[in-house]
């Protein structure tokens, strides 16, 4: 549909929304209910991981979230995990799965309210249906995450599959980080679709490819290299906070992932305000047209 938006003025509402939605205080609220979920969650992912056949899941997940993550946070779910992980319990699925759906359904029902806000839409959902839909919503999250871990796996398939059929490994090293690349780009703006799509109380059209998902992985992809250098070229948390300098860089990466979710719903959610207006402008001029063509049909004929 060709909009003729008046950017100014669209910028200046984005800003208006913002600030009227208050998406500082609902990030922070939401990086705490993330920080909750996250070790349950990775540490169920590798418990049911270690039963298909995809290797060292434990390894794979830290190695597909280190580069989103400055060295600090990465090491400290690195230890956290090593050390859970280590103590041969065997409760430690049952209460891992357990665990992770609870309090990852949780930080999705965070999730769901800071989308409504985004939408202006009031939940009305029973708290029963309101969890079972984020434990479902965490559920697919999970299966799409070990989905992308075989994807990992067979890429090394097919490059060693490509090497032994003869092409150039010089080729074979230029061509498959870029489809990793452009894989993991995909797979990021899928995860955010799905997050746009499920959790607020509003029937909305299953798009992948949306401006709040496209600016939501840009800005992960950008804003994660960029605070990674800054912690490790001007941000000495380890002297200012000590032994909890890396909780405090896990917990600041956090906020701004939820910070750039939020602002991508915004974004979404402006736009379809502006798109739905000529909408319903649209489906009156043809409403008119179709009635001013009866009219003409029946005077001709009479």
């Amino acid at each position: 549909m060709n909009l003729n938006i008046n950017w100014k003025n669209f910028l200046k509402d984005f800003y208006r929304e913002l600030v009227n939605d208050n998406v500082t205080s609902g990030a922070a609220s939401l990086a705490f209910f993330l920080l909750l979920s996250l070790f349950p969650a990775l540490i169920a992912l590798i418990s049911i991981g270690a039963y298909l056949p995809i290797g060292d899941v434990q390894e794979m997940i830290l190695s597909s979230i280190s580069p989103f993550l400055p060295y600090e946070a990465f090491e400290l779910i690195k230890n956290i995990l090593n050390s859970v992980l280590s103590e041969k319990n065997g409760g430690l699925l049952t209460f891992g799965v357990l665990a992770a759906l609870w309090t990852a359904s949780t930080g999705m029902v965070q999730i769901t309210k800071q989308l409504n806000i985004a939408y202006h839409i009031k939940e009305d959902r029973n708290f029963f249906k309101l969890r079972l839909m984020a434990i479902g919503i965490s559920l697919v999250l999970g299966a799409v995450l070990i989905i992308s871990l075989m994807l990992v796996l067979g890429e090394r398939w097919v490059k060693a599959f490509a090497i032994e059929q003869g092409m150039h490994s010089t080729l074979v090293s230029i061509l498959f980080p870029l489809t990793r690349g452009l894989t993991i780009f995909s797979l990021v703006s899928f995860l955010f679709a799905l997050i746009y799509y499920f959790p607020p109380n509003k029937k909305i059209k299953f798009k992948w490819i949306t401006p709040g998902s496209v600016l939501g992985t840009v800005l992960v992809f950008a804003i994660s290299k960029g605070f990674s250098f800054y912690v490790e070229n001007f941000g000495n948390y380890a002297n200012t906070y000590g032994s909890i300098g890396a909780v405090i860089i896990l917990m600041l990466w956090l906020y701004l992932f939820s910070l750039i979710l939020i602002i991508g719903a915004e974004l979404n959610s402006l736009l379809a305000s502006y798109i739905e207006p000529h909408s319903n402008v649209s489906k009156k001029k043809k409403l008119q047209k179709n009635r001013s063509l009866k009219n003409n049909e029946w005077i001709y004929q009479h």
